[in-house]
């Protein structure tokens, strides 16, 4: 989770962070859905809480610890493109499942990760629970003990295919690729699937 900030051509502030959009989306799809990470004690750490629960998020797992809840800053050029500037992950850096967290997760049956320093460490024990885990690999290292990696090279399709490969050489069993405007690519080992 993350406090979205831009700055430059626009001045807005938007909860987000990949795991977190993952769990807002699949609960307006009507699934049930946990959100498990930190936040600081802070109005930001408050603004995350409020937006998920809004949204039909249970934050039963969602911890409160010493900190600062994670901020990304965004500069917006006058052209409307947008660069990642900065971003501080406060306390998203410490945040480490215990055993009693993990097997939670696991007990859903179908986890996401987002950005943790820890994501080789959390797939592993989740693989060893029988759950199903998907990452943002654009954020955490890795494809061992991944079912579903999603990446995101850029447009081009040859980057976008290599990226595909290279997931499924590093241990994934299906690699998502996101392609911008493009669409988006997946690919299991044998077959190829593409969505405009």
């Amino acid at each position: 989770n993350t406090i979205d900030e831009y700055v430059g051509a626009e001045e807005l502030s938007f909860v987000g962070g990949n795991a977190v959009n993952v769990a807002v989306r699949l609960a307006e799809l009507g699934r049930d859905v946990a959100y498990f990470g930190a936040v600081g004690p802070d109005a930001r750490g408050r603004a995350v809480r409020e937006a998920l629960v809004a949204r039909g998020v249970s934050v039963a797992h969602l911890l409160e610890i010493p900190g600062t809840t994670s901020t990304s800053q965004v500069t917006v050029a006058p052209n409307g493109e947008r660069h990642l500037s900065g971003e501080d992950f406060g306390t998203c850096a410490d945040y480490r499942p215990t055993a009693a967290e993990l097997d939670a997760m696991a007990a859903r049956g179908v986890v996401h990760i987002g950005w943790t320093p820890f994501a080789a460490e959390i797939r592993a024990e989740l693989r060893k629970r029988g759950a199903l885990v998907s990452q943002d690999c654009a954020v955490a290292e890795g494809f061992d003990n991944l079912d579903v990696a999603f990446c995101s090279p850029g447009e081009e399709e040859q980057a976008a295919r290599e990226a595909a490969v290279a997931a499924l050489a590093g241990g994934a069993r299906l690699a998502v690729v996101a392609r911008g405007a493009q669409g988006s690519i997946a690919f299991d080992g044998t077959r190829w699937w593409t969505q405009k």
